[in-house]
C-alpha cells in the first residue's frame, strides 16, 4: 500500500470521528422536555412510593410525614444553574401554594452539607430535604432519571397527581393556579 492511501484513510477516519463527536455534543446540548425518552417519571394515578431523605437537622424523613397532605416535591441539584435560578420563583410561590393547601418541599439531590450550603447561599424560605441518590431515596423513587429541576405533586391520599420538568406545561399550570389567589 502506498503512503498516500494510508494517509487518506486516516484522514477519513478522523473526519468521521469528529462528525460523530459533533453530533454527540449537539444532542447533549439539547434541553430535555416531558416527551424526551430519557425522562423517566412516576405515572400519574399511581400511589407514591415510600422513600427516605434527610431533614436539614439530620433527622430521617419518609412518606408518612407527608400523609394526609398535598405536597409538591421539587428536585434540584446544588450546582444546577437552572435549578438555582428557579429558587426566587419558588420562594415567591411557597406561600401562594400553601394558600391552596399544597406544601412545597425542595429536594436537594446530594449530601446534607450540599443542601445546607444551598439553603444558606440562596435564602430558601421553605422545607428542604437532602437525598443522596440510592435505591430508596426520595430522588430515585420520584425522579429516577435525576433530571432537574423536576417536580412531583402528590395528594392527601399519596396519589401522584402531576409530575414533570419545572417549566413544563404541567408545572406552568400549577404556577398559574397558585398565582390565582
Amino acid at each position: 500500500m502506498s503512503y498516500d492511501f494510508i494517509t487518506l484513510n486516516i484522514a477519513i477516519l478522523w473526519i468521521l470521528i469528529l462528525l460523530l463527536l459533533a453530533l454527540s455534543f449537539k444532542r447533549v446540548g439539547q434541553p430535555l422536555n416531558a416527551s424526551s425518552p430519557a425522562l423517566k417519571k412516576l405515572p400519574v394515578g399511581q400511589i407514591a412510593p415510600d422513600f427516605s431523605a434527610l431533614a436539614l437537622d439530620g433527622s430521617s424523613v419518609n412518606r408518612s410525614i407527608y400523609a394526609e397532605r398535598d405536597v409538591c416535591f421539587i428536585f434540584v441539584q446544588p450546582h444546577c444553574e437552572s435549578c438555582r435560578a428557579k429558587i426566587p420563583t419558588l420562594n415567591r410561590l411557597y406561600p401562594k401554594a400553601r394558600m391552596h393547601g399544597v406544601e412545597l418541599v425542595l429536594v436537594c439531590i446530594g449530601d446534607l452539607e450540599s443542601a445546607k450550603t444551598m439553603v444558606s447561599q440562596l435564602n430558601i424560605g421553605f422545607t428542604v430535604l437532602a437525598s443522596n441518590p440510592g435505591s430508596t431515596t426520595l430522588s430515585i423513587q420520584f425522579d429516577p432519571s435525576l433530571i432537574t429541576p423536576f417536580f412531583c405533586l402528590i395528594n392527601k391520599k399519596s396519589i401522584v397527581v402531576s409530575t414533570g420538568l419545572v417549566n413544563s406545561r404541567d408545572w406552568n399550570q400549577l404556577e398559574l393556579l397558585w398565582e390565582s389567589k
